[in-house]
């Protein structure tokens, strides 16, 4: 880590690894004009429209020698994959709005996973966004405190998220880059599927499913969640499955991981965009893996398609990224070792002990905790460790706040479910995580996975 070299802003390093995205994302496009250098097969998808073939290309990209070249990122720490929008602030705020210990000790909020607060939230009653270009005011849902929560100190509204909608530019964006002034999470939030038509409630009816405005907004959100937080934001531009016209959930996705062994690594899924997917989620990936950094991803609770193609690609990324490193290293001399794993793959730690993955939610609370535990086992690498991260009461208004602030998205079954969710699981407490400290007041948390080094190298010896 110590050969990256902070940038000045983080837009400065963001821009080069957008175009990366890009052009990944444009050479994609021209294998499918070239079709007789790729070996194509053309498989109709009937759960969709009989136009939709799946193409996937006989040769792998040269992304990785391509994102070799790049600059260096910045300190960056943590990377969070984001399916859609909403999806941090509802599985993850526990992590992504904390900084590890390392970076700010803060004995007051100490809680069990060595994190600590960074988000910042002020009063305000009411929060309006005014759209300019569409004429829509669209008012968010109450934000009057819980009568959980009587505490007048804790804030549950940021003036970021009303300055951002109100200056953000309109219309649908393809690889948009937020540039804050200060990163203070060294953490970077990429938002894949951020083309979308669907908003609930009285927002839903007013946008009426158009696409271009229903995405507008949903990227204000997005952007001034991130900036409330304090991290940086790249959305990827893909639709999702609103904008695609299909349903969202396959069930039959879940199904078949779970028929086989455990750990099984899944290197596909059966959608006509996945392919595009991955090639716009390597340069990041490799970027990731530059700056020695958390990969942050979903654990697919609930069967959502978006979700699953998000952890399938990436992780089938860090599988062929890990053969290709393994067989470099192989070829090199201890000295040079060192270099390469100090300057080009940020750091000794194997790359998929650098994984954490989040529980989907709101998805998550209409299933068992077995099933959810169950499926853990059967889509994620060996060595996978359940966590707990406790959420103080001042944790939970803060992410109430957020949630709230992504008001397109509101239901009124939304914060009752997450609260639940978020209860269950502390009174489960040391049956999921026996490190977990149940003894402290407030309990709420979040569940994620880690990949323990002792678990997985006892797990491959014995596939072995």
């Amino acid at each position: 880590m110590s050969s990256i070299q902070q940038q000045p802003s983080s837009k400065s390093w963001i821009e080069p690894w957008s175009k990366a995205v890009s052009q990944a994302a444009e050479d994609q496009k021209k294998s499918h004009r070239r079709r007789n250098s790729f070996m194509v097969q053309s498989k109709i998808n009937h759960s969709r429209t009989p136009s939709e073939t799946i193409i996937k290309p006989a040769a792998t990209s040269n992304v990785f020698e391509n994102a070799g070249r790049l600059p260096s990122p910045p300190i960056l720490q943590r990377i969070f994959f984001s399916p859609h929008p909403d999806d941090i602030a509802y599985s993850a705020y526990g992590t992504a709005s904390k900084k590890p210990r390392c970076c700010h000790h803060d004995e007051e909020n100490e809680d069990a996973h060595s994190y600590a607060s960074t988000s910042s939230f002020k009063k305000q009653s009411h929060l309006r966004v005014q759209r300019e270009d569409s004429g829509v005011a669209l008012p968010s849902p109450s934000l009057s405190s819980s009568s959980k929560f009587s505490d007048d100190a804790t804030l549950v509204a940021t003036p970021s998220y009303a300055s951002s909608a109100s200056s953000t530019s309109s219309g649908s964006r393809r690889n948009s880059a937020v540039d804050l002034k200060t990163n203070t999470q060294n953490a970077l939030i990429v938002t894949v599927f951020s083309k979308s038509r669907c908003a609930n409630g009285e927002i839903g009816a007013r946008l009426n499913r158009n696409v271009e405005d229903t995405t507008s907004l949903r990227t204000d959100e997005d952007e001034a969640f991130a900036r409330s937080i304090g991290c940086d934001l790249l959305q990827l531009g893909f639709p999702d499955s609103s904008a695609r016209d299909e349903p969202s959930r396959r069930p039959d996705l879940a199904e078949a991981a779970m028929k086989g062994p455990a750990g099984t690594k899944i290197r596909d899924v059966d959608h006509y965009i996945f392919e595009d997917v991955r090639k716009s989620l390597e340069p990041l990936v490799w970027m990731a893996v530059r700056a020695g950094a958390k990969i942050h991803l979903p654990l697919g609770v609930g069967c959502h398609v978006d979700h699953w193609m998000v952890r399938v690609a990436v992780l089938s990324i860090l599988d062929e990224l890990d053969v290709k490193l393994g067989e470099t290293t192989k070829m090199l001399s201890e000295p040079l070792k060192e270099i390469f794993s100090t300057h080009l793959v940020g750091g000794k730690e194997p790359l998929h002990e650098r994984l954490v993955f989040y529980e989907d939610l709101p998805y998550a609370d209409a299933q068992t905790n077995s099933h959810v535990e169950s499926l853990a086992k059967a889509v994620l690498p060996c060595g996978a460790k359940a966590q707990l991260v406790h959420l103080t009461e001042s944790d939970w208004c803060k992410k109430r706040a957020a949630i709230l602030a992504y008001a397109s998205q509101m239901k009124p079954t939304i914060l009752p479910s997450l609260y639940n969710h978020a209860t269950r699981l502390a009174h489960l407490g040391k049956t999921i995580d026996p490190d977990f400290d149940s003894s402290k007041p407030h309990l709420v948390a979040e569940r994620i996975w880690i990949i323990d080094a002792t678990l997985r190298r006892l797990a491959l010896e014995q596939q072995q």
